[in-house]
């Protein structure tokens, strides 16, 4: 057959809302460098009640900068690549992101159900509204006034050059469990090691085991935020 090889399918998505973020920090695996990474479970209104549930994926520079934003029922848009893929199966375990036992087919290979995830396009990540929830928890710890949702208004740049503030302020510290908005999650696992920086002049490679929280700079206050929600990231449909 003549003509393209493989074939790509891309998607843009709009409008959406976040569920919850898991950040895993770069390091690397067997000596080969992983990128940082950004798991983001969204969900979409599309009048269902339920709505349309969706895994994301950031990785990079992207995924740091996404995991100081993404607040819990923020809305975004992007354009993304599709995957899709091959999941097991588990039996569930009765607790909160422990899988139960694998399931298998009569020929003793694990049972797989098709997934399709996505993955953000450096360059095209855009962020809406935050959440009622997230607004409300900004005015009460008196992060920002009631002015503030005033576009163009004084109180409304003020706000923005917190954000901004906030944002660069924020640094990843592996001796905590929270990054930004998004819960950590540290690489485990045989052949994990440092990231291996390229020039001499970056900043030192972070290191995942033995970490003395002690030795560890304190990490800025972390912002205002709705309680994290547990595993299966149900939202309510008012956000």
């Amino acid at each position: 057959m003549s003509g393209t090889a493989k074939s790509y399918l891309d998607v843009e998505l709009r409008g959406i809302r976040v569920g919850k973020t898991i950040f895993t920090p770069e390091h690397s695996k067997n000596g080969v460098n992983v990128s940082a990474k950004l798991k983001i479970y969204a969900f979409a209104n599309d009048g269902d009640k339920e709505g349309t549930r969706l895994e994301l994926t950031a990785w990079g520079k992207l995924a740091h900068s996404a995991a100081k934003s993404m607040s819990q029922g923020k809305e975004f848009s992007c354009h993304a690549s599709i995957n899709v893929y091959d999941k097991r199966v588990f039996l569930p375990s009765g607790q909160a992101n422990v899988p139960g036992e694998l399931i298998l087919k009569r020929d003793g290979t694990p049972l797989t159900i098709k997934q399709t995830s996505y993955t953000i396009k450096f360059g095209t990540l855009s962020y809406g509204a935050e959440s009622n929830s997230q607004q409300q928890a900004d005015l009460q710890a008196g992060e920002r006034t009631a002015a503030s949702f005033i576009p163009g208004s004084a109180d409304e740049a003020q706000w923005r050059e917190k954000l901004k503030a906030r944002h660069a302020n924020t640094q990843f510290n592996p001796a905590l469990p929270q990054y930004g908005f998004a819960a950590v999650q540290l690489p485990k696992g045989d052949g994990i090691g440092a990231y291996q920086q390229k020039t001499a002049q970056a900043p030192a490679a972070t290191t995942f085991q033995g970490v003395n929280p002690a030795a560890v700079p304190a990490a800025p206050a972390a912002p205002a935020a709705a309680p994290a929600q547990a595993a299966g990231f149900t939202m309510p449909a008012n956000v």
